[in-house]
C-alpha cells in the first residue's frame, strides 16, 4: 500500500490557547500582550465541502485580536457556527489541507486470468482539524514486471485451439464457422458445452478442438474433376469429353455437403490421336467421318450423287443412272468423290452426301393440297372449291424448292349437302281463270254439258304450267 499526503492537522490536537509555551508570560488572548493573530478566513459557498470555502487571497490573514468577529473561534478548528479560526502560524495548510491516500491491491495471475492491480484512491479535505469531505475512486492497471516476479508461480495453463461454429439455417449442417479469427486459442478450463475434443463436427457440439492454428482443420473443400473421353463413334462422330465435377465440404473430418456438376467439352487433337478404333464401324457414314481409321477397301458407303444443273432446284440435279451409288469408304472426300459430305444432306459446297442405305431416297417431293369450299351465295350461285397445291422438293433433308399452284373446281353433291343453305317455301300454283265465250247458236257449237275442251286452250294452259315450275326451280337454285 502506498499513500500521498500533504501536511495534516491532527483532529485530536489541542486548541491554540493550550499550545502556548508555559514559560512565555505573554497571553495571546491579552490584547495588551499580543495585538495580532493569524486567522483562517472562510466564507459561505453552497457547492463547497461543509458549505464553506477558504476566502480568496492571502490566508491565513494577520489581524488584531481586538477585531476578531463572531465568525472566528480561538480553537483552531472549523465549525459551522464559527467557520473561521485562529492558527498559530502563517501556514495555509493549517487552514486547508487535502490528503490523498492510494491503496493498491495486487491480484496475481491465475490459469484463467492475466492478473491486475486494483487501485482505491481516497481524497480527504481538512478545514484545520475538521474533516470537511471524503471521496473514493476505483481504477486498475496491469502488473509491472517486478510485481509479476513477486507473484507465486502458476500451475501450467494449458491452452488449446478451437474451431468455433455458430448456428446458420442456410449453411451445410445448419452451422457456419464464426466470423473472425479461427481457430481461437483458449484455456482448456474455459471450454464451453458446445465444444468437443473429437476433432470434428457434430450436431450436438459443433465446435471442436484441433491440434494447431490451421483454419483448414476447421473447414476445407475438396474438388474432384473427372473427365471421361468418349472417342468418335457411330453415334458421335466428333467424340466428347464428359466432365463430372464433385465438390465436397468438410467441417473437421465430417462431410457436410456434396455438390455434383456435369459439363462437356470437345476432344483435343492429342486426345483424338490417342483414340484407337479397332474395327471399322458398321455405320459406313461414321466410318467415313472417322479420319483416325482406315477401313478395308471392301467397306463401302451409299452416296447420293448430284451434278450441277442451272435450271434445277438448288443449282444441282441427281446424277442420271443408279442412285444412291456404292462408294468405298476410303474414297470419300477424295478425287471424283471430293464433293461428298458426311452430314447426310445436300449443301452447295458438297452437294453429294452419304446415306445409311440403298433404300434411302436422295430426292423427296412432298405435295400438299389444300381445298377451301365456298358454298353458293348471292355472288356465286353455284359455289366454288379453291385449290392450293404446294410442292416441296428436298435433297436429303435440305429443302431446295417450293412451288405453289392455284386452281378451282365445282362442288360435289356431298359438299353441296354440307352447305347450310336457306330453304324457300314453295309458292302454290293458281291456274288462270277460264272464261267461256258465248256460245253461238247453230250447228258446230259444243254442248253445254259433257263438251270437249278447246284444243288451243289446253295447249296454252300447259305452257303456263311449265313456266311456273321453271320459275320455282330457278328460285331454289339461287337460294
Amino acid at each position: 500500500m502506498s499513500s500521498l499526503s500533504a501536511k495534516v492537522v491532527d483532529p485530536a490536537a489541542k486548541p491554540v490557547e493550550e499550545l502556548k509555551d508555559p514559560k512565555d508570560p505573554k497571553d495571546p488572548k491579552d490584547p495588551e500582550e499580543n495585538d495580532k493573530v493569524f486567522v483562517c478566513k472562510f466564507v459561505a459557498s453552497e457547492n463547497a465541502p461543509g458549505g464553506y470555502v477558504l476566502k480568496d487571497g492571502k490566508n491565513p490573514i494577520h489581524v488584531s485580536v481586538n477585531t476578531l468577529g463572531d465568525d472566528t473561534n480561538m480553537d483552531g478548528v472549523f465549525s459551522d457556527a464559527q467557520p473561521s479560526f485562529v492558527v498559530d502560524a502563517d501556514d495555509v495548510t493549517l487552514c486547508f489541507n487535502v490528503v490523498i491516500d492510494i491503496d493498491e491491491d495486487i491480484i496475481c495471475p491465475t490459469v484463467e486470468f492475466d492478473g491486475l492491480v486494483n487501485i482505491t484512491t481516497t481524497t480527504t479535505i481538512w478545514f484545520g482539524g475538521f474533516k470537511a469531505s471524503v471521496s473514493v475512486e476505483y481504477s486498475h492497471r496491469l502488473l509491472t514486471e517486478a510485481e509479476l516476479a513477486e507473484c507465486p508461480p502458476l500451475e501450467e495453463d494449458k491452452k488449446v485451439w478451437v474451431c468455433k461454429f455458430v448456428a446458420s439455417e442456410n449453411s451445410p449442417g445448419g452451422f457456419v464457422l464464426k466470423e473472425g479469427k479461427n481457430p481461437i486459442h483458449v484455456s482448456e478450463n474455459a471450454l464451453g458445452d458446445d465444444v468437443n475434443d473429437t476433432g470434428t463436427f457434430n450436431d450436438k457440439q459443433p465446435s471442436f478442438v484441433v491440434p494447431s492454428d490451421d483454419v483448414t482443420l476447421c473447414v476445407h473443400t475438396t474438388v474432384v474433376v473427372d473427365e471421361e473421353v468418349i472417342c468418335p463413334s457411330d453415334e458421335d462422330l466428333d467424340g466428347t469429353v464428359e466432365i463430372t465435377t464433385t465438390t465436397k465440404t468438410y467441417y473437421g473430418t465430417t462431410l457436410v455437403d456434396t455438390k455434383i456438376e456435369y459439363s462437356e467439352r470437345a476432344l483435343t487433337e492429342e486426345e483424338l490421336e490417342e483414340c484407337v478404333i479397332e474395327e471399322c464401324p458398321d455405320d459406313m457414314a461414321a466410318a467415313a467421318a472417322l479420319a483416325v481409321i482406315e477401313c478395308p477397301e471392301d467397306k463401302k458407303v451409299w452416296v447420293c450423287k448430284f451434278v450441277a444443273s442451272e435450271n434445277s432446284p438448288g443449282g444441282y440435279v441427281l446424277k442420271e443412272g443408279k442412285n444412291p451409288i456404292h462408294v468405298s469408304v476410303n474414297a470419300i472426300g477424295k478425287g471424283e468423290h471430293s464433293d461428298v459430305n458426311l452430314t447426310g444432306t445436300f449443301n452447295d459446297a458438297q452437294p453429294s452426301f452419304v446415306v445409311p442405305s440403298e433404300d434411302t431416297k436422295c430426292v423427296t417431293v412432298n405435295v400438299d393440297v389444300d381445298e377451301d369450299v365456298m358454298c353458293p351465295s348471292d355472288e356465286d350461285t353455284d359455289g366454288t372449291v379453291w385449290i392450293t397445291t404446294t410442292t416441296r422438293t428436298y435433297y436429303g433433308t435440305t429443302l431446295v424448292e417450293t412451288m405453289v399452284e392455284y386452281s378451282e373446281r365445282a362442288l360435289t353433291e356431298d359438299e353441296l349437302e354440307e352447305c347450310d343453305l336457306p330453304t324457300l317455301p314453295e309458292e302454290p300454283y293458281t291456274p288462270p281463270a277460264v272464261h267461256n265465250p258465248p256460245r253461238p247458236s247453230g250447228t258446230g257449237n259444243l254442248a253445254t254439258t259433257g263438251a270437249e275442251p278447246d284444243a288451243g286452250f289446253l295447249a296454252a294452259f300447259a305452257l303456263m304450267l311449265m313456266g311456273g315450275l321453271a320459275v320455282v326451280a330457278a328460285r331454289r337454285r339461287k337460294a
